[in-house]
């Protein structure tokens, strides 16, 4: 994990310290967030490398902006898919169930 990825990552724990100690979050939940935003952060990265040389292969065959314009779909879909994790495991936590 890079400097800037794992400064990241430290500071997403220390704001659900906060909130854990703040009482919103148990421990459980703290535990279940970290999980799923190190999950999300693990499938983007693989994403990253399987469409790598999809992409390099457009930019070759179709041209730059055209490579751009897949990959910018690429990643519309694949914030899709975060999105929808995300609203499911938020929806799974205590904190979500007593609102």
């Amino acid at each position: 994990m890079s400097g800037h990825a794992q400064a990241s990552r430290q500071a997403m724990v220390e704001g659900l310290d906060q909130l854990k100690a703040g009482g919103v979050l148990g421990e459980a939940d703290q535990g279940a967030l970290i999980r799923h935003l190190d999950e999300q952060r693990d499938t983007i990265a693989a994403r990253i490398v399987e469409i790598t040389p999809e992409y390099q292969r457009r930019v070759a065959d179709d041209g730059l902006e055209a490579a751009n314009a897949w990959l910018a779909e690429q990643g519309r879909l694949l914030g899709e898919q975060q999105g929808t994790a995300s609203r499911h495991a938020v929806s799974q936590l205590d904190v979500s169930r007593d609102a």
